[in-house]
């Protein structure tokens, strides 16, 4: 790579990247840009080429439970916590206008399924006041310990009532901490049918 860019594998072959401070442009395409420590990679919109590099929302406990959730966001927001100790459960609000999408997605913060030893996340998504998700998701679809639920296709996630949402994470079975997340949280608002 040329001076001032670092090669990453972790696309397969060897990829020269640059590194972007917070609030830069970031590439979330092909992978050409690496965001600076405590920033991540956010677009503004799905299947975005490019983005800004955002610092995360912390969680803050408690947020055990859907009632117990962090403050309600209505705007795509990455959120950064840990499942410590492994029966840990992180809640999160999310405002969704009528007829609007979800796509949750775990990652661990350097943007790739690395979630630290032993870390298996699960999502669950809840609508406000019910005790059963809506959706939940183990291992995310092409592999890996993360998760992903998309709404922007089908599904349970897609088009949803207006309303405010709890999105919850933790660890597969309680069996393992994972020591650092990114979760990311898309509102997603689609054409007309």
């Amino acid at each position: 790579c040329d001076m001032g860019l670092e090669c990453s594998t972790t696309m397969g072959a060897g990829v020269c990247r640059r590194t972007v401070a917070a609030m830069g442009m970031c590439d979330l395409r092909n992978n050409t840009t690496v965001c600076a420590m405590g920033t991540t990679c956010l677009g503004a919109m799905p299947g975005a080429a490019t983005g800004t590099c955002t610092a995360p929302t912390m969680e803050m406990e408690p947020n055990n439970t859907p009632a117990m959730a962090n403050p309600n966001v209505m705007t795509t927001t990455v959120f950064r916590g840990a499942i410590m100790p492994a029966d840990d459960v992180d809640c999160f609000n999310v405002t969704v206008p009528a007829m609007a999408s979800l796509r949750v997605t775990t990652l661990g913060p350097g943007r790739t399924c690395n979630l630290g030893e032993g870390g298996d996340s699960v999502i669950n998504v809840y609508r406000m006041g019910t005790m059963t998700p809506i959706a939940t998701n183990d291992d995310a679809t092409g592999g890996g310990l993360c998760s992903e639920v998309d709404g922007t296709t089908s599904g349970p996630l897609n088009r949803l009532a207006a309303g405010t949402y709890s999105v919850c994470v933790e660890s597969y079975q309680g069996e393992d901490p994972i020591t650092g997340y990114n979760l990311t949280v898309e509102v997603i608002l689609l054409p007309a049918m």
